[in-house]
């Protein structure tokens, strides 16, 4: 879903598509959040996808940043 444009995300989103998990495992907001998708992050949040929320390995969007060197999605998450 993140490989889209932002509108077609917001979309999906609207249409019902859940925003649980990406394709391998990792919630949406924490792929939003390593891959540095300052255009899909504030659209996650909108649909409640919480920002404090631990991935499998304990990370949270803000770690995930942090571990990937996403420097915008880390000063906008904190």
């Amino acid at each position: 879903m993140l490989s889209g444009a932002p509108d077609n995300v917001a979309l999906l989103l609207r249409g019902g598509a859940k925003p649980g998990t990406g394709p391998d495992g990792k919630p949406l907001i924490h792929l939003a959040a390593e891959r540095n998708r300052m255009d899909v992050l504030p659209i996650l949040l909108q649909h409640g996808l919480p920002l404090d929320a631990p991935d499998a390995h304990g990370y949270t969007p803000l770690l995930r940043a942090l571990t990937t060197r996403a420097f915008d999605a880390l000063s906008w998450l904190r």
